[in-house]
């Protein structure tokens, strides 16, 4: 892929990189152009897995909670409780981010955009859980893109399950997250590289 060429969120992931390895210094660009810094980079990425499907945001959580055939489900997990602004299908990638330590709410949104990717929401997060059932029954699933107020508590999607159940629950936003759990993104902008030019 030639400069120009590159759509503008693959340059913010590029930026967000290099800031990343200097530390936060938004100013390494300008070193770099200038010369008066050399870099080696090494890139960590979070993202273990990713995979495309549709999701159908006129569906309802109800819906989609049936479908999902949880074995429990939260009463709090409701479309007036996680509403939503998007309609229509549309193909989606998501990714699944996996930090292997315990980790907060706001670093893993901050990693994930980073990387290209925003946290998955509600509506999302149970579209992916219908489609991969076996997943949660590994470890548990997160959605940090759609947050409740309830009860005077922020809560987010939090699949979990083992051999025998699977249930669709909430948890606390800003909580430490063990670190077995895996988090859900969707990619903000779609990856497109041809690895011929």
């Amino acid at each position: 892929m030639k400069y120009g060429e590159m759509p503008r969120c693959h340059e913010e992931v590029i930026f967000n990189k290099l800031v990343a390895a200097a530390g936060g210094d938004e100013s390494i660009l300008a070193k770099i152009v200038q010369g008066a810094v050399e870099i080696t980079l090494r890139v960590v990425s979070f993202l273990t897995a990713t995979s495309k499907q549709v999701v159908n945001y006129d569906r309802s959580i109800a819906d989609s909670l049936k479908a999902g055939k949880y074995g429990w489900k939260n009463d709090g997990i409701t479309d007036a409780n996680f509403p939503s602004t998007e309609t229509g299908e549309r193909e989606v990638e998501f990714g699944m981010f996996y930090f292997n330590k315990n980790t907060e709410s706001d670093a893993n949104i901050a990693q994930m955009k980073s990387e290209g990717f925003r946290p998955a929401t509600m509506k999302e997060t149970l579209a992916y859980g219908e489609k991969n059932p076996e997943e949660q029954r590994k470890y548990p699933m997160i959605g940090l893109g759609s947050v409740a107020l309830l009860s005077g508590y922020r809560l987010v999607a939090y699949l979990y399950g083992d051999g025998s159940w699977r249930d669709a629950r909430l948890n606390f936003c800003v909580n430490e997250w063990n670190g077995r759990c895996r988090f859900l993104g969707v990619r903000i902008c779609p990856l497109s590289i041809d690895p011929g030019v």
